[in-house]
């Protein structure tokens, strides 16, 4: 699997041997990469070569796992597996301790699955789902909780944090359980989407029978198992309700389809729905796409101006829903040769990323089309103290300056501390000077 930089014009290959650094292969159809760009997970075998295995685990290369890696760190950049029966990420498993495979032993070392994520191959058709800035993944999987009974085989929706200090017991959360009847009653759960703050969950099943280990389930769940639901589920309070209702509260007369999108807040859902009965006046007798917004949701702001396919969306912020981040203290300036100089006060080491964006003019001086990315700049940071970042146009702009005498904008800077502690800076106008 490869990532593309596109302001970089840079490929790097994330599947890696980490003990030749050649390409480990194994990578599966399911991919996913946050919005940010900062992180990626995918399905992929190969794992024993990409990743670390304890002793007691098999370490078979045709085996699926779940794998993640924070390609914003670089080539430091390690391979982590997203969950498994190992814990490699618990302060208290000594590296190297051997582990068995019996899936009702616990301990540091003992992960929150009782079988690999792979289990009976239920991991070649998942595609995870990522928060906007990577450390929230939505997966499936075949695989049952260490400690719990063996029943069916049907996959079932799980949540994990991959923040840096986080264990894989105490960052995941089993959201549905199978609870072995037949299917469709205890059909899998087949689709995910994650809103970019982490917080909403959409899902998509056609199961009726359902075992919430994680969730209480807002109103009753349908009776048959007709059609495909889909379910918003609230990560924050823990409850799940059904979306696609018809009219007067009636059961959808069609699936919904399994690809369901969430706006980066929660508030919009966007799906597909063969159901004919969702508002008055369906008669086409055909899928069609629908929207939804949460009632209990604020009313939205005025969109932005679209931007266009190579825009760079601000780093979204590393910590809950519910709070801000730190405040940072920016002095910006313009300089000669189309540059911007930031002095930062930097809160401890960590990243600095700058990102501006602006609006063109055009011949007449007007602002035209889309908000785009004008710079973009990013310095590690050894110590806390006083940081200086100069950040050129992108020299694709340097004759649009060089036209306008002028190009103004508006800056985000971000720091972010190894430990996932974020401050920063919005709405800094500036103003490029060729």
């Amino acid at each position: 699997m490869f990532v593309r930089d596109r302001l970089e014009r840079r490929t790097r290959l994330v599947t890696i041997d980490r003990a030749t650094g050649e390409p480990a292969g194994g990578a599966l159809a399911a991919a996913t990469i946050s919005a940010d760009g900062s992180s990626v997970a995918w399905v992929g075998r190969a794992a024993p070569s990409q990743t670390v295995f304890l002793p007691g685990e098999v370490e078979n290369p045709a085996l699926e796992y779940l794998l993640w890696r924070r390609v914003a760190d670089g080539p430091a950049a390690i391979t982590r597996r997203v969950s498994g029966i190992s814990d490699l990420d618990d302060p208290a498993c000594p590296p190297g301790t051997p582990i068995s495979d019996d899936p009702a032993l616990t301990g540091p070392c003992y992960g929150p699955l009782g079988v690999p994520d792979g289990y009976v191959g239920g991991l070649v058709n998942s595609v995870p789902a990522l928060s906007g800035d990577g450390r929230r993944i939505a997966f499936l999987t075949n695989a049952y909780g260490r400690g719990v009974a063996a029943t069916g085989n049907a996959a079932d929706a799980w949540v994990t944090d991959m923040s840096a200090g986080v264990s894989r017991k105490a960052g995941t959360l089993e959201l549905t359980r199978d609870v072995g009847a037949a299917t469709p009653t205890n059909a899998p759960v087949d689709g995910l989407s994650l809103s970019d703050d982490g917080r909403w969950l959409l899902m998509t099943s056609f199961r009726t029978l359902f075992s919430f280990p994680g969730l209480r389930l807002d109103g009753p769940a349908r009776p048959a198992a007709l059609a495909r639901e889909l379910y918003l589920v609230d990560l924050a309070t823990r409850t799940a309700e059904r979306v696609s209702l018809g009219v007067g509260g009636a059961d959808a007369d069609g699936s919904a389809g399994a690809l369901p999108a969430i706006s980066a807040d929660g508030r919009r859902l966007a799906y597909l729905s063969a159901a004919t009965n969702l508002f008055f006046g369906d008669a086409n007798d055909r899928q069609d796409a629908f929207v939804a917004d949460r009632l209990d949701a604020a009313p939205a702001e005025p969109p932005p101006p679209e931007a266009p396919a190579d825009a760079v969306d601000a780093p979204p912020s590393a910590q809950p829903p519910d709070e801000r981040p730190a405040a940072l203290t920016v002095r910006v300036s313009a300089e000669r040769g189309a540059r911007l100089r930031f002095r930062v006060r930097a809160p401890a080491g960590g990243t600095l990323r700058v990102l501006v964006r602006g609006r063109l003019p055009d011949a007449r001086g007007r602002l035209t089309g889309g908000v785009r990315t004008l710079a973009t700049a990013r310095r590690s940071v050894r110590r806390a103290g006083v940081v200086v970042v100069r950040v050129p146009l992108a020299r694709a702009l340097r004759g649009r300056l060089r036209a306008a005498g002028s190009l103004a904008g508006q800056a985000i800077v971000t720091h972010e501390t190894p430990a996932g502690a974020l401050a920063e800076r919005r709405g800094l106008a500036v103003r490029f000077r060729p």
